[in-house]
């Protein structure tokens, strides 16, 4: 008789879907769109190095997938570090955003997909430069959606200042006769 038991699976699904979340909207739409814009600027800037690699819409295109990887790489890594901005986070970010990489311009190569011009300087027949880019750009993405602040805060005082609340710590609403007694008294 199978294992039916789904509790580890299911377990790291949450573990996963908690830490994806709790990075929060803001940050991935940050991260993807940086990763596009940067991705886009890359492969518009890398053309030469390419044999028949010089539309516009193609090299728009690549961005697109590039940020792609980005997104599914940091998501990856946020779950090996668990959420925490780490070596741990850092190390899996850039070590899958190398692998996928390689193993795209391995993949690209072996079926004539596109080929590098005489400019291209290549490790083991694979071009530098997308061997550099993603675990690079990947990085600088990432970076920047870590510097923004969470909103949290602002967003959980806001209802309390349209209603004209002030919160003190222990959760005492200011003005109150509780918050009188524990002053000692009216002032």
């Amino acid at each position: 008789m199978p294992d039916t038991d789904c509790r580890p699976r299911r377990a790291a699904l949450r573990l996963a879907w908690q830490v994806a979340c709790g990075w929060g909207a803001r940050r991935w739409a940050v991260l993807i769109g940086t990763a596009l814009i940067v991705n886009a600027a890359w492969e518009l800037a890398q053309r030469p190095l390419y044999v028949g690699h010089t539309e516009i819409a193609r090299c728009l295109q690549a961005a697109v997938v590039d940020a792609g990887y980005i997104t599914a790489s940091a998501a990856l890594a946020l779950w090996v570090a668990r959420g925490r901005r780490g070596a741990g986070f850092w190390l899996a970010l850039t070590g899958s955003l190398a692998a996928a990489a390689a193993g795209v311009e391995a993949w690209a190569m072996s079926t004539d997909r596109w080929a590098y011009a005489d400019a291209m300087p290549t490790i083991a027949g694979l071009g530098l430069s997308p061997l550099v880019q993603l675990p690079l750009l990947g990085a600088l993405s990432a970076a920047v959606a870590w510097r923004l602040r969470p909103r949290a805060p602002e967003l959980a005082a806001a209802p309390n200042r349209l209603l004209g609340v002030r919160i003190r710590a222990g959760g005492r609403v200011a003005g109150t006769d509780e918050d009188a007694e524990v002053r000692g008294g009216d002032r």
